[in-house]
C-alpha cells in the first residue's frame, strides 16, 4: 500500500459516519484495523477512560498534561544530544590517543633504527667522532 493510498484510508476513516462505512475500512486496512483495536482496549480500561476524561473536561489538568507530554520530549531530545556529544568526544579521544601512540611507536623505531645504524657503523670500523658525524647528517 502506497502512503497516498494509506493517507485517503485514514481520511476516509476520520470522516466515516456510519457503521458501515467503519467497518469497511477497518476491513482493508491492517494499520487501521490495528488503531481501532487499540482504542477499543483503551476504551474497555476504566481507569484510562476516567483518566482521559478527567483530562478531557479540565483545561487547567490538560494544560499540565500537554507541558509534561512537551517536557518528557523536550527530555528526549537533550539525551540525544548529550549522547551524541559523548560520542563525538569519545572518538576524538580515541583519535588523540592513536596519533600519540603511533608517535610513540614511531619515536620508539626511530630510535632503534639509529641504534643499530650506529652498532653498524662502528662494526664497519668507524671511530665514535666519525659515527657522530655521519648521524647528523642522516
Amino acid at each position: 500500500m502506497t502512503d497516498e493510498n494509506n493517507l485517503i484510508n485514514w481520511l476516509d476513516f476520520l470522516k466515516a459516519r456510519t457503521i458501515e462505512e467503519f467497518e469497511m475500512i477497518v476491513a482493508t486496512d491492517p494499520e487501521i484495523r490495528k488503531a481501532v483495536y487499540k482504542l477499543n482496549e483503551l476504551n474497555a480500561d476504566k481507569e484510562v477512560r476516567a483518566d482521559y476524561e478527567m483530562v478531557a473536561q479540565n483545561p487547567e489538568i490538560r494544560k499540565a498534561v500537554y507541558k509534561l507530554y512537551e517536557l518528557s520530549e523536550e527530555k528526549k531530545v537533550r539525551e540525544e544530544y548529550d549522547m551524541r556529544q559523548k560520542a563525538r568526544r569519545d572518538w576524538l579521544w580515541q583519535i588523540d590517543n592513536a596519533r600519540e601512540e603511533g608517535m610513540r611507536e614511531g619515536m620508539e623505531k626511530a630510535r632503534q633504527d639509529g641504534i643499530k645504524a650506529m652498532y653498524e657503523l662502528i662494526k664497519e670500523g668507524k671511530t665514535p667522532e666519525e659515527v657522530k658525524k655521519i648521524l647528523e647528517t642522516v
